[in-house]
């Protein structure tokens, strides 16, 4: 990403062979300067995938990411300030917020609510006008995944249960028409019992006499899908469990998360925190 500090120091060492020199004749060498660093990392309130940090889109407090570190070596009255560099990542970083220090080590966080998937970088300046950094983090990048909202589900009847669900997917307006041409899938799992009722389901395969109706557009950042299934239950205590999901393009529009997340296999852990 953008703007790469280097720093390079030394100290010539003179070896002097044979016989001692006055301490007098030798100059005094000076302590060498420290070199302000700057750590970074990312955290939201969601475990991260496979290392990857990510919020939800236009989720309330589920959108927001805390951008942290420490800054070491520096100058009270140093300046810190985040830059972020949205997908696709052409265009330069951006400023987004600063603060200045109060001595040589701090600890600094920044609240962040990316909407695509965003490069965060914390660079240290002498003052609050200075152009060049002093010192410059790492990368750290936040995702961020798709908000889907689930209604219509209800009680089951006996002997076949019968439910029909709605789906409301919301994502960033340059996404929609991505992401709403993307086929769906639908896990499912059931466990019976002719005593009890049963624990739940730990694995959920993928079902293919489900119905899953075509995308419907409903706002310029919204879509809706509805998912028809049905199951037998007799008179059998019954357990079941489900889920769906489309698959990430992230490297193509800048939602969800990078590589392949388990949407589409044969089969999905019921307990899993991430399809995509």
């Amino acid at each position: 990403m953008v703007r790469v500090a280097r720093f390079r120091s030394g100290i010539a060492v003179v070896v002097l062979a044979g016989g001692l020199v006055a301490a007098s004749g030798l100059p005094a060498l000076a302590a060498p300067a420290v070199v302000p660093t700057v750590t970074i990392a990312a955290k939201s309130l969601f475990r991260p995938v496979t290392g990857d940090v990510f919020v939800l889109f236009n989720a309330g407090k589920f959108s927001n990411a805390q951008i942290h570190g420490s800054i070491s070596g520096a100058t009270a009255g140093n300046v810190a300030r985040l830059f972020v560099q949205p997908f696709p990542f052409k265009n330069a970083p951006t400023s987004a917020g600063s603060l200045t220090l109060t001595g040589p080590a701090a600890p600094y966080s920044f609240t962040v609510t990316p909407s695509l998937a965003t490069r965060y970088q914390v660079e240290l300046f002498a003052n609050s006008t200075a152009t060049i950094p002093l010192a410059t983090s790492p990368v750290s990048i936040v995702f961020v995944a798709n908000k889907m909202t689930l209604s219509g589900l209800k009680a089951c009847s006996r002997p076949v249960c019968r439910q029909r669900i709605r789906v409301q997917e919301q994502v960033p307006a340059s996404t929609l028409r991505a992401e709403i041409s993307k086929r769906w899938f639908f896990y499912f799992g059931l466990n019976l019992s002719p005593t009890t009722t049963p624990p739940p389901p730990r694995v959920l395969t993928l079902n293919t006499h489900a119905t899953i109706s075509r995308s419907s557009q409903t706002g310029a950042r919204t879509f809706v899908v509805t998912i028809s299934w049905s199951f037998r239950i007799g008179r059998d205590g019954f357990n079941f469990n489900f889920n769906f999901c489309n698959k990430d393009t992230e490297a193509r529009d800048g939602l969800g998360l990078p590589g392949h997340h388990g949407c589409g296999n044969p089969r999905v852990s019921a307990s899993a925190a991430y399809l995509g």
